[in-house]
């Protein structure tokens, strides 16, 4: 009729918990209530009320078993919404199900919004006949992620990174410590021999090697003992004892050199570099005002972008045979099978180093395994340790991730039948009532679960398109 209806009050009564009256109002009932911080705001929100007196009175009935209306006044004092904007109103807008599905899968491919809107308007045949507004939506995907906040990893789990790199930065060294005081701080390589470049730059000229040697301390020095020898003799050998740059770096020198970061976890990473390509790629998906919850769903769509570059190189290996260094050995020809080309020739390489290993001694018990390893011609032993705990960690689902999964998988084989379907009449009117019939078995099943009296889907014995053709079909 054009005008919005809510609730005033609903009495209950004490022995059932049973509504015994309650009365509906028109939404322009009353007065809003003067706002104490009125004289701060710069721009109020407009009256809605209008005192209409319009109302509607029930009570029930217990000799008939029936509501009853007890007080009725149908008179408006204020104009009514015509029918083209009748769908505006708030009693008249909701998100359906499906709906919320659709919004969701456009949520997660990174479709903002408005096109969102205008889409479904379009499937819809208009945004009169949508069943929501754009503000709608928006505020059912705010209260979407307040709620995804709940699940998975968003929660956290107090779950943090094991190690991070960082250029030279001084407050974010600072910030790890303080905030992440059992994360390993490692120091950027790559930005460490770029600002090695830029401090010791009077040092590089007639062929000098300092930049070579630098990295010798880096990289080559097995132990702590090493390490000092190596150092005392790059500065006694350029005189650069009193360069500023090389004493502040060596200060921190726990996090860049190889011999003290052999217990850290690092993955053989020891640059940003990886990062900040994955960063560069991050950049097509991402935006300045993304939540948590949006970034994590735009940064898994940026991974599947990595990963098929992954079958792409499973397809390259598949079609090309990787060289053998050993070609006797069954473990590398088993290896070049289900490696790609770039991650063989790492497992190749490694597989060789392995064979020059032998273990000289082992400590082993409930909790840790500890080997003393040496290798052909090489001085020096190596201890290597493991920790046999296995921790699992319990991360609670989000139900409705696994309803927005089966639909985009019925979503695709609805698809398949209509692309399939549509060709001829005959198929496309069987494939419609095929669904019709569907539907209606889906209901009674879905209703029957949510009462909690699931029954079994009867089978279809025959179904008969409009052209007479009858086909066996079942469930």
């Amino acid at each position: 009729m054009g005008f919005d209806v809510r609730q005033l009050y609903a009495n209950k009564c004490k022995l059932d918990n049973s509504v015994s009256s309650f009365r509906l109002v028109c939404a322009k009932k009353g007065q809003r209530k003067p706002d104490k911080r009125d004289h701060l705001t710069k721009q109020p929100r407009a009256e809605t009320r209008t005192s209409c007196q319009v109302r509607m009175s029930l009570k029930f009935a217990r000799d008939i078993k029936k509501y009853v209306i007890c007080d009725l006044e149908l008179n408006h004092n204020h104009i009514l919404q015509i029918p083209e904007t009748s769908h505006m109103m708030p009693s008249q807008r909701k998100i359906s199900e499906v709906q919320a599905l659709q919004i969701d899968l456009a949520d997660e491919a990174g479709i903002r919004p408005k096109k969102t809107h205008e889409l479904t308007s379009l499937q819809a045949g208009g945004k009169d006949v949508l069943g929501y507004t754009k503000q709608d939506q928006k505020n059912y995907l705010r209260s979407k992620r307040k709620r995804d906040l709940a699940y998975g990893e968003a929660a956290h789990m107090q779950k943090k990174p094991k190690t991070i790199f960082t250029d030279q930065d001084p407050a974010m060294a600072s910030a790890l410590v303080e905030k992440l005081p059992e994360t390993y701080h490692g120091l950027c390589v790559w930005h460490i021999m770029q600002n090695a470049i830029r401090h010791l730059g009077n040092k590089l000229k007639d062929g000098s090697f300092i930049l070579r040697d630098f990295k010798a301390c880096m990289y080559n020095s097995e132990d702590q003992f090493q390490f000092q020898e190596t150092w005392d003799a790059l500065l006694q050998r350029y005189k650069v004892e009193d360069n500023s740059w090389l004493k502040s770096i060596y200060k921190v020198k726990e996090k860049w050199a190889h011999c003290y970061m052999k217990k850290v976890y690092t993955i053989g990473m020891r640059s940003t570099q990886l990062s900040e390509s994955f960063n560069s790629d991050l950049k097509d998906f991402m935006r300045s005002n993304l939540d948590i919850i949006h970034f994590l769903k735009q940064f898994e769509r940026a991974v599947g972008g990595k990963r098929y570059k992954e079958l792409q190189a499973e397809y390259n290996a598949r079609q090309k045979l990787p060289r053998l260094k050993m070609i006797h050995s069954p473990l590398l020809k088993h290896a070049a099978q289900v490696y790609t080309p770039n991650a063989f020739d790492l497992f190749q390489n490694e597989f060789d180093w392995s064979s020059a290993a032998y273990i000289v001694s082992r400590t082993e018990n409930n909790q840790m395994s500890e080997y003393q390893v040496a290798i052909f011609d090489k001085d020096g032993e190596y201890t290597v340790s493991g920790n046999q705990i296995r921790t699992q960690m319990i991360v609670q689902s989000d139900t409705r991730a696994d309803a927005t999964a089966r639909y985009k998988n019925i979503c695709f084989k609805a698809i398949k039948l209509a692309a399939r379907s549509s060709d001829f009449e005959v198929t496309s009117n069987f494939v419609e009532q095929v669904i019709e019939e569907a539907y209606k078995k889906a209901e009674i099943f879905t209703s029957n679960i949510e009462n909690q009296t699931i029954l079994p889907l009867q089978s279809w014995n025959q179904v008969t398109t409009p052209n007479g053709v009858k086909l066996q079909h079942q469930i």
